[in-house]
């Protein structure tokens, strides 16, 4: 049996080389750590953590349910401290950088045995840690929902569906899809695109996210879907446009650059 995987855990997973774990490519590793925070501020919504209001601000919900997984709640506690309501970007840059989320993903990996944990040394001096693929069928299973997504009469699930915004916002496509890639990139973005406008609502979340270290990074913003939920809110999650450059993330009053930080809201 199969073990549950949340949404930044799927996405961990089908950003990382079947035979050694490592990312499909150097050029795509911030906006790859971008989105991974994206995951985990969707995964709080699917859950029925938060909410995202018409003016892109997160709200926790009163009656959720602190989540089973050390990520999503540290995240969840996050919003809860703040003093006032703050958008989704605001907390996709947080939880990007004050948790380097991919780094938890693929410890739960290991430890849900999709991935395994190898060592190899080179020269009897240096070591370089690998993450080989364990789990061929399960991650198959993920790329072949994402897959079905492209389908004009799917109407895809709501996880699946954000699972393939944030394919197409990493620069995954020409990896995720490589067969329809090499026989016409712009037939699969075109068909990518269709998929993502099914929703019933929508909320745009956009513009710049700027700080003091780090001025050069434009979040792109990305539509995304939701089934109706209970607190009936599609979601629009941020992606960003990296550049290089910078020491961290952060607005200051959230901790958010590099360490859980003690600074508040």
């Amino acid at each position: 049996m199969n073990p549950h995987m949340y949404l930044y855990e799927q996405f961990q997973l089908i950003s990382m080389q079947d035979d050694t774990g490592l990312p499909h490519s150097l050029e795509i590793v911030n906006r790859s750590a971008f989105c991974s925070g994206a995951a985990i501020l969707m995964d709080l919504v699917l859950l029925g953590c938060i909410a995202i209001g018409e003016n892109g601000n997160c709200t926790v919900l009163p009656n959720r349910i602190v989540p089973n997984d050390e990520v999503l709640a540290k995240a969840l506690s996050r919003v809860e401290k703040s003093k006032k309501p703050k958008p989704a970007k605001h907390w996709v840059v947080i939880f990007t950088s004050y948790d380097t989320p991919h780094r938890k993903a693929v410890k739960n990996l290991v430890a849900k045995e999709v991935v395994k944990l190898t060592k190899q040394t080179t020269w009897k001096i240096f070591t370089k840690t690998r993450y080989p693929l364990q789990n061929t069928a399960l991650k198959q299973s993920i790329l072949n929902d994402v897959e079905r997504c492209l389908a004009p009469e799917t109407i895809p699930k709501a996880t699946t569906l954000t699972l393939l915004g944030l394919v197409r916002s990493a620069g995954l496509l020409p990896y995720i899809f490589a067969n329809r890639y090499s026989k016409d990139p712009d037939a699969l973005q075109t068909a990518v695109n269709e998929a993502l406008k099914h929703k019933p609502q929508s909320n745009i979340v956009e513009n710049a996210m700027e700080d003091a270290v780090r001025r050069q990074e434009m979040f792109e913003a990305l539509e995304m879907s939701l089934e109706s939920l209970t607190f009936a809110l599609d979601s629009v999650m941020d992606a960003v446009d990296a550049t290089t450059g910078g020491d961290g993330i952060g607005d200051g009053g959230d901790g958010g650059g590099g360490g859980d930080g003690g600074g508040g809201d």
